[in-house]
């Protein structure tokens, strides 16, 4: 049950770092006159790990807060279904599930841009 909780908690701490990263390093692409080679290395490299690797394991972990067999919730066995606290967890999994989806496409959208000379396009330095 710990575990559960620590790594949906782990991975939406990591989206919301993300969001912040990738703001920067579109605000400082859109400005030419400053970038730093760190966000952007960071950033694809959290852009990797997310989309690659715990893309299924996340997606899996939001929707099974909603799985609920004889009464009681399939994970943790002492929590009630549809109680207050379930409530709150599965509104609580579903923004952040919400925000994660979003993250992933934007994540898409980025590595799979259409140029003529650039693979990566959060590598890009122009």
């Amino acid at each position: 049950m710990a575990t559960y909780l620590a790594y949906t908690f782990v991975v939406s701490l990591l989206a919301l770092v993300i969001y912040p990263l990738m703001f920067y390093i579109n605000y400082s692409l859109r400005i030419h006159k400053f970038i730093f080679k760190f966000p952007v290395d960071i950033g694809s490299f959290m852009c990797i790990v997310l989309y690659w690797i715990l893309l299924t394991p996340t997606i899996e972990a939001y929707s099974i807060i909603f799985i609920c067999k004889d009464n009681a919730h399939v994970i943790m066995q002492t929590l009630e279904c549809w109680s207050t606290i379930h409530i709150v967890y599965c509104v609580a999994f579903t923004i952040c599930g919400a925000f994660f989806i979003t993250l992933i496409y934007l994540i898409a959208m980025m590595f799979n841009e259409c140029k003529e000379n650039n693979v990566d396009a959060m590598g890009r330095m122009d």
